[in-house]
């Protein structure tokens, strides 16, 4: 079934280390549908770390609200890779492809710009290296676009060695901020957060997973806010603010593989302020935080992130991500993590101008302006 004259769904015969391995590229929410099982099982299998928004229940709903609507700025269009070995499904590579403002076509990133990592999803004892540097290679053949474009590929991730030296890498430096959970010293010394914040009512802290009863009004909460307080400093919130954005954060289910989760500070039972975050093989993600403005001189998610720490540790999760904009009181407490690299695999002459110029020198450039304060 096809989608639009820019996808090319097939199926081919692949042969690594004298084993047959079959690849298909599935194009519609009918098909990638058909693989829930099968992906939900790879993610159970997977640890790779990094490779939380690769999960099934992240990239279907962000398909399935973005995907039919051609008129958006991307109009993506899915491409799931998958590898079978023997009929096991041992690869899953979510990606979509997108038209940019300048009328080019990529293959990028499933549900770039609101996932953080470039990854993939594989089974270790089936998955080599040899087998991802062969599906780059197929890809480059068929992908009929102009650039394969991935942003911020973990540096210690089996892409990266699939990659190697090809492509044009981004001129940029992104790391993760990364906190050790049993450095006992957080809590210790955000526990005068507490303090601060008793005097003005009773202070609780609460617990959402994806597909309770207050996920989903709570989500779309934190969204406003979010986006009030990104449009008060001059900042666009981008997709943030769109209703299919709404939808997809509302509609997760948790797995065993991916647990999205908000995170609630209340006074007197009024949340004033909130995160959304992804914990996934011994990490917590932290996604997406807002406060509310009146609230905001007391730091209240100073506390929040002392409940989070606290949770983690309960939970036995080892590491929090703070991703690539933390703030400062978070970046504070935390040390550099996992090295990102954005690369850009150029497939005719426009891809090439547009990632040697565009993605390599002038973004990068820009970014690090806006964040020069």
């Amino acid at each position: 079934m096809s989608t639009g004259n820019l996808t090319q769904e097939f199926t081919t015969k692949l042969m690594v280390d004298n084993i047959i391995h079959e690849l298909n590229v599935l194009d519609t929410l009918e098909d990638i549908l058909t693989l829930k099982k099968e992906w939900l099982n790879l993610e159970n299998k997977c640890d790779e770390a990094f490779s939380c928004y690769q999960g099934f229940s992240w990239c279907f709903e962000y398909y399935k609200n973005y995907a039919n609507d051609l008129n958006n700025r991307h109009s993506p269009i899915p491409q799931v890779i998958t590898v079978h070995r023997n009929n096991r499904l041992i690869m899953v590579w979510p990606l979509m492809k997108i038209q940019t403002r300048t009328g080019l076509t990529l293959l990028t990133t499933a549900t770039d710009p609101l996932c953080q990592f470039s990854n993939i999803l594989y089974d270790k004892k089936h998955f080599t290296e040899d087998v991802g540097k062969t599906v780059l290679e197929q890809l480059k053949k068929t992908a009929a676009c102009d650039a394969i474009s991935l942003n911020n590929v973990p540096s210690q991730s089996i892409l990266t060695t699939a990659i190697g030296e090809q492509g044009i890498k981004e001129n940029s430096n992104q790391q993760t901020a990364l906190l050790i959970v049993k450095d006992q010293n957080v809590l210790n010394d955000l526990e005068s957060a507490r303090k601060k914040l008793e005097i003005y009512g009773k202070v609780s802290y609460t617990l959402h997973q994806a597909g309770s009863e207050h996920f989903n009004s709570l989500m779309k909460k934190l969204l406003k806010l979010k986006c009030l307080a990104l449009k008060s400093s001059g900042a666009k919130p981008g997709l943030l603010d769109e209703q299919a954005t709404s939808t997809m954060f509302a509609n997760l289910n948790s797995t065993d593989f991916f647990g999205a989760c908000l995170h609630v500070l209340s006074i007197d039972e009024k949340p004033v302020s909130i995160e959304f975050g992804i914990h996934s093989n011994g990490k917590y993600h932290s996604y997406l935080d807002a406060t509310e403005m009146d609230w905001a001189k007391q730091e209240p998610y100073r506390l929040l992130l002392a409940f989070i720490v606290a949770w983690a540790e309960k939970e036995k999760i080892n590491q929090i991500d703070f991703g690539l904009d933390a703030p400062h009181y978070k970046k504070t407490l935390s040390s550099e993590g996992q090295i990102l690299q954005s690369c850009n695999i150029t497939l005719t002459s426009s891809g090439y101008i547009y990632s040697k110029l565009l993605k390599s020198n002038i973004r990068p450039l820009l970014n690090s302006l806006l964040r020069s304060d």
